[in-house]
């Protein structure tokens, strides 16, 4: 009889009890392998759905100014010309860089100054596809956008519905009230982006360009440098932008690292005192054993595959539990699961990773019953 056989029929032996406890495991089990697959999803869902409440990088035009001085006294720099960016190659910049798959919206600009009723209007072109991925809180969908001009509602320029601008003698329709957001944009008065290059002649030219980078994976500054090899222009990261987001982030996945840790804790809490009861109850068994020639190291070993084998199979069923289990909490909560084959590589990992718990919580009890002497086993006959 081999030291398997002995595990093997030693949980025969204890079926309701060994029964028990591979519930209680499999429960933790599942527990700890779903919400690790939830908390990476919601990571990127959160990321991609904070990045629709503004940009986090943005290419400008590098300045072109002069530093005025006179008589030893700084009078601040003159901007002696307007610069524009090539709306075609800074985007090509962006789309092309080792971390495409990290930008979610490129979003150029074109700003111009309109007169309305005497009073001086900001006039922004934008590409609306990708303006409403980061500036969702219009509730406006791009099918909806019509080539005319667009005002905010609450717009200090007094802007209404059917209103008309003239802009370098073209007349421009007011069509659409937007949303009131509360920042500087209630002030603005947006077009499609085409339309405003061609009434001002700037074709293929915008003043800057904002780009909402997914941060997970890689650091923002990366992404900025590459972008910045690509480019003549100055690309700049909104650093304050990128630590709410990835605070926000972190601050789930460092709760649910804290959830696992304690139930990890739990489980290896239960399955050194399962084994330590077991330990207990089999003293005369294991004295004998002693007495009949087997080695302390052979006791400790028999004792810890044994806690191996029942935790081999709990592992097996507790992933494919907590896996599927994770699928459904993200539909219930109405999160997309990523896209991915059943991971197997992880599914054995996992088990490793439980067989490992079960050596190092059935360690102690396995000592004790190596140091049993057959001495006192022959007492309990």
């Amino acid at each position: 009889m081999n030291l398997f056989t002995i595990s093997i029929r030693n949980l025969q032996r204890r079926p309701f009890r060994a029964f028990i406890f591979s519930i209680v495991f499999v429960a933790g089990l599942t527990a700890v392998v779903g919400l690790h697959y939830v908390s990476k999803d919601i990571g990127d869902s959160m990321e991609e759905k904070l990045s629709r409440f503004g940009a986090n990088v943005v290419i400008l035009p590098k300045e072109n100014n002069h530093t005025v001085s006179y008589g030893g006294v700084q009078l601040g720099s003159l901007s002696y010309s307007i610069t524009y960016l090539n709306e075609d190659e800074t985007i090509n910049a962006v789309r092309t860089i080792g971390f495409k798959e990290n930008i979610s919206a490129v979003a150029p600009k074109l700003i111009e100054v309109a007169n309305f009723n005497d009073t001086p209007i900001m006039l922004v072109g934008v590409d609306w596809t990708e303006e409403l991925y980061i500036n969702s809180m219009w509730n406006l969908l791009p099918e909806e956008v019509k080539p005319n001009v667009y005002t905010v509602a609450g717009s200090k320029s007094g802007v209404k519905e059917g209103d008309i601008i003239e802009l370098n003698g073209s007349s421009i329709t007011v069509d659409r009230v937007l949303s009131q957001t509360g920042d500087d944009s209630d002030n603005l008065i947006f077009t499609t982006l085409a339309n405003l290059q061609r009434i001002t002649g700037n074709e293929n030219r915008v003043n800057f360009v904002e780009v909402a980078a997914l941060c997970a994976g890689c650091p923002i500054d990366d992404i900025v440098a590459q972008i910045s090899a690509n480019t003549d222009a100055e690309v700049k990261a909104l650093q304050s932008v990128v630590k709410q987001r990835m605070y926000s982030i972190e601050f789930v996945e460092t709760l649910v690292w804290c959830i696992i840790a304690i139930i990890l804790s739990a489980s290896i809490l239960m399955m050194a005192l399962f084994m330590l009861s077991s330990v207990n109850e089999r003293k005369k068994e294991i004295g004998i054993m002693r007495a009949v020639g087997y080695s302390k190291l052979a006791i400790f070993s028999a004792i810890c595959a044994e806690a191996a084998i029942l935790l081999s199979f709990s592992g097996v069923i507790g992933y494919f539990a907590g896996y599927y289990a994770g699928i459904k909490i993200l539909s219930v909560m109405s999160i997309d699961a990523v896209a991915r084959s059943f991971p197997v590589a992880d599914m054995f990992a996992t088990v490793g990773i439980a067989v490992a718990i079960a050596v190092l919580s059935s360690a102690f009890p396995a000592m004790k019953a190596a140091r049993l002497s057959p001495a006192e086993a022959l007492n309990r006959l």
